[in-house]
């Protein structure tokens, strides 16, 4: 890499300098370039006093880069590989002294470990929530501080930490998954925005451990190798020494790694009841507002029946007091057959008018009883009565089980009839 980033003249370099070190989605097979597959091109080429080599690269606009693009806004992990020519030594390693460097492929699963890039213009702003009336939510302070604290993390360079930097990196983790989980929808954060800082937390934390184990096999093969390297004359002292350190550090990660283990699945275990718990809420609230515009579509219609009886009763203005209040009453029941169950309440009206009022009073509770009972009973026959005609008796219909005004010749039958026949009831 020395000889290829370190050198401005190496043809690696000037291609970079060009925007010419284009990148394929995947390498392609035969390993040659093919400006139709292009999806990202490398811009900056720097290697680190550590040998690490760090690079900066644009997603193109072509179909390739539209879905590294698409992988970066999703949170798709993915990563970056070079490409290039040269002869292969014993064991299949890369002969370094001709290796010529072709370009750097956006790949899913890089053969080094951590090559995934990070994006720098991936927009980390939080817009605020909104409240049930639809106005803006601005954020709290605790919610910008934990924001900050996350986006602090994720600058972070975890491959160059040591063993005590990965373990306070896994503690400042934890740490900041708890503070996301315990903001109130007031704090202003979104819950995408909550629910997108989870997900990152919870991803790095597992990464983290998998490298810490990894970790903790490649000190236990370092230890072996140094016993095998160790002298036969003096061997004993050495081995109980590498046995003990190694004991000691087996012992130490083995703490370290269950301990992470177990806040790390309790953490996930809180947020899952997070979730859960909004869930149910959001399901509840929609319920609620389904049966509250249910509810007030029964009452708009019961009114808009009581409105037509109403009418139909100020026809009845030449029929003596006591026949039109008793004629409102059942009409009141005809409109909305379950006020039948307060035809005492309805019958102590001093007029007609006030037995609508009554009516129009009752049908919160009718309505809200119906909903209750999930069930409407039909309406039981009327007894109809005949009405009187100044001062004569007409000969009742008692028994009759019709709907149908009782055949009478006295005026008040004939214009309770006629009302009937307005409101659609009677044929």
């Amino acid at each position: 890499w020395e000889r290829i980033i370190g050198d401005p003249k190496s043809r690696a370099m000037q291609d970079v300098a060009a925007r010419g070190m284009i990148g394929h989605l995947e390498h392609p097979p035969d390993g040659r370039m093919n400006g139709k597959e292009g999806a990202l091109v490398t811009t900056g080429l720097k290697l680190r006093e550590d040998g690490v080599v760090w690079g900066v690269s644009e997603l193109l606009d072509t179909p390739n880069g539209l879905i590294l693009q698409e992988y970066t806004r999703k949170k798709v992990r993915w990563g970056v590989s070079s490409r290039g020519n040269g002869s292969v030594g014993d064991g299949g390693r890369v002969n370094e002294t001709d290796y010529d460097l072709v370009t750097f492929d956006g790949v899913i699963r890089p053969s080094t470990l951590g090559a995934y890039p990070k994006p720098v213009n991936s927009g980390k702003e939080s817009r605020p929530s909104e409240s049930e009336d639809g106005k803006q939510v601005p954020l709290t302070e605790e919610a910008q501080g934990c924001i900050a604290a996350v986006q602090s993390l994720q600058e972070i360079e975890v491959e160059t930490l040591d063993e005590a930097g990965r373990f306070k990196f896994v503690s400042d983790l934890l740490d900041s998954l708890g503070r996301v989980g315990s903001l109130e929808s007031s704090s202003g954060l979104s819950s995408e925005k909550a629910s997108e800082l989870q997900d990152w937390l919870t991803r790095t934390l597992k990464a983290v451990h998998e490298d810490t184990a990894i970790g903790a096999e490649a000190a236990v093969e370092r230890a072996l190798a140094e016993i095998d390297e160790e002298d036969e004359a003096d061997g004993t002292g050495s081995f109980q020494s590498v046995v003990k350190d190694l004991q000691e550090r087996l012992e130490a990660t083995s703490g370290e790694a269950e301990s992470l283990r177990s806040n790390l699945e309790a953490a996930q275990a809180e947020l899952v009841i997070a979730q859960s718990e909004t869930e149910d809420l959001q399901a509840a609230l929609a319920s609620a507002k389904s049966e509250a515009e249910e509810s007030k579509a029964e009452l708009d219609a019961a009114k808009g029946r009581l409105s037509v009886a109403q009418a139909a009763i100020s026809d009845l203005s030449t029929v003596e007091v006591e026949d039109t209040k008793q004629a409102a009453v059942e009409e009141a029941i005809k409109a909305v057959p379950a006020l039948g169950r307060y035809r005492d309440v309805l019958e102590t009206a001093d007029d007609a008018d006030r037995v609508l009022t009554l009516a129009e009073e009752l049908l919160p509770t009718v309505v809200s009883e119906d909903r209750q009972s999930r069930s409407v009973p039909a309406p039981e026959p009327i007894e109809r009565r005949s009405l009187p005609a100044r001062g004569m008796v007409v000969e009742s219909d008692v028994g009759a089980t019709t709907h149908r005004p009782p055949v009478s010749e006295s005026r008040g039958a004939r214009m309770a009839g006629g009302a009937l026949k307005k409101m659609g009831v009677a044929k």
